[in-house]
């Protein structure tokens, strides 16, 4: 990635000084300037090969076959720039026209146009089609343009045989490829982040070749280019953009984001390049109107107001365009603040459910022990009775009280009582079923739902916690201590209609009760 960023900055400050010392020396020493242009601008072209075969190597597999097809281009063009050089520096030989260069030349530019097919990599047929009426109106009125003023002069050219006659037409249409080129990324096709540079880069190279080569026809034209001339450098300027280009190209090393179709509605972004997506075919349009106008003016004054109607009424749409974009833009605005603000309520409440939560638990749950408190095991003990009736079930509990408890509050203090419910808490929580239930009653008094229990296992059970409890020898403020249970079991009698709950939890104290003065440390059952 460091290799990169230097790439990019050491070749942007090549391009600068390759710039300024090639017109130097073409104003500096005219007498040489076809050396001067012969020799420097193949440098341009060999740069762009150089840049772009390194930037392979980062390049991800997506687009690579666009870089390589650049890069053929290039390769074809230099061909073509060395055998110049090679005949009018070398040989000192007039260059013919048509000739051999010129081949390669044309060739070209068919490698630049399939690399930007690749380059964009569009599977949205839908939106090809959409965009590609924007670009088929300027290019239209480019194409009509070029055919009247240069196309047709050259076609009915009697001093060109046919050879030199097609090949003078091809230069026309190949930059009419550099036009349509330009208007497929600039229309179609919109990267985001670094790729979005690399096309500003291409589109800038193509723009240079374009104009280029429209100053280069008007010259040719007048029979007034030569080798030499101030134009020359411009189209390995060309060149070099475009293998500066391929440095800003999405790699393995900088890619963060997926490319996306450019759809050319709003995007807050880049509000100069959706006008001129607007007002480039209708303006081209309107230059096409006028020139069509001022040939009619004092022909038909019928048709130059049909002329100027229309115009009008593309102005206006121009401005119906800008409007329902402005509108578009505003309802995007909108649903993105519906949206933000869909996120905010979101948010508070999945906040809201985690304090309902919190809150539910703690009405249910005893903020000593972490056990269920006396209010939900009275609701559980409610609805239980009916499930259990339902299911053919039966289900037992225990009743259970720290033996001395009074004695050890009194005589090490309620911290240290706080601390020998909570150990006791962990036994009960870490020795029972899954499924079972346990509470604080009250005080040191625990109890434990068993489901699907009877009162067998429940004394089982009992049994284990008295005996896990009892073997914790605590050590309360430096003297040991042994904690014991007792515990008093009842099972729910399902065969007796009249039993409850109340009269089931009765049964359980009493057992309770007789299990202390048996001498405590004990269960103790009652059917």
């Amino acid at each position: 990635m460091r290799s990169l960023r230097k790439a990019r900055k050491y070749s942007i400050i090549a391009l600068i000084a390759y710039f300024m010392v090639f017109y130097l020396l073409l104003l500096l020493l005219p007498n040489n300037d076809m050396l001067i242009s012969d020799t420097l601008a193949p440098l341009g072209t060999i740069f762009s090969i150089f840049i772009i075969g390194w930037s392979l190597k980062q390049q991800l597999n997506k687009y690579k076959k666009a870089w390589i097809a650049f890069l053929l281009g290039n390769i074809l063009y230099l061909f073509g720039d060395m055998l110049w050089f090679y005949n009018e520096i070398i040989l000192k030989q007039v260059i013919p026209f048509p000739s051999i260069c010129d081949v390669f030349y044309i060739s070209s530019t068919f490698f630049y146009f399939i690399a930007i097919v690749f380059y964009i990599n569009i599977k949205n047929i839908y939106h090809i089609l959409r965009a590609s009426f924007d670009i088929l109106i300027t290019m239209v009125v480019c194409a009509t343009l070029s055919w009247e003023y240069i196309l047709m002069p050259i076609y009915h050219d009697t001093s060109l045989n046919v050879l030199p006659k097609l090949v003078t037409l091809a230069y026309p249409i190949t930059d009419l490829s550099y036009l349509t080129a330009i208007m497929l990324l600039f229309f179609i096709y919109r990267p985001r982040k670094t790729k979005n540079i690399s096309s500003l880069f291409i589109i800038l190279a193509f723009t240079i070749w374009f104009i280029t080569d429209q100053i280069y026809s008007i010259e040719n034209a007048m029979g007034s280019y030569m080798s030499g001339n101030l134009i020359d450098p411009l189209w390995p300027v060309g060149f070099w953009v475009l293998g500066i280009a391929s440095l800003w190209s999405e790699s393995a090393a900088t890619v963060s984001h997926k490319n996306l179709l450019h759809d050319p509605s709003i995007n807050g972004g880049n509000i100069i390049k959706q006008r001129m997506q607007v007002i480039l075919p209708y303006g081209s349009c309107c230059v096409l109107i006028i020139i069509v106008s001022m040939r009619y003016l004092n022909k038909d004054p019928l048709i130059v107001g049909v002329v100027i109607t229309a115009l009008l009424i593309l102005i206006r749409q121009v401005f119906t365009l800008f409007e329902n974009r402005h509108l578009i833009s505003l309802i995007k605005q909108k649903n993105r603040s519906l949206a933000v603000s869909k996120n905010e309520l979101e948010a508070q409440n999945t906040q809201l459910q985690k304090l309902n939560y919190l809150k539910e638990q703690e009405a249910q749950t005893d903020f000593l022990t972490g056990l269920y408190n006396r209010r939900y095991i009275d609701q559980i003990l409610k609805t239980l009775p009916n499930e259990v009736q339902v299911k053919h079930d039966l289900f037992s509990l225990l009743l259970m009280d720290i033996d001395n408890f009074k004695q050890i509050n009194d005589h090490f203090g309620h911290d240290v009582g706080d601390i020998v419910l909570q150990q006791v808490t962990v036994i009960i929580k870490n020795n029972i079923r899954s499924f079972d239930i346990a509470g604080r009653f009250g005080g040191d008094e625990f109890i434990v739902i068993l489901p699907d229990a009877d009162i067998g296992l429940a004394r089982t059970i009992g049994e284990r916690l008295c005996r896990l409890i009892s073997d914790q020898n605590l050590t309360l403020e430096s003297e040991d201590k042994i904690i014991t249970l007792s515990v008093g079991c009842a099972e729910w009698q399902e065969n007796e209609t009249k039993d409850s709950i109340k009269s089931m939890i009765t049964r359980a104290d009493m057992a309770l009760y007789q299990a202390k003065n048996n001498g405590r440390n004990q269960v103790v059952t009652m059917s």
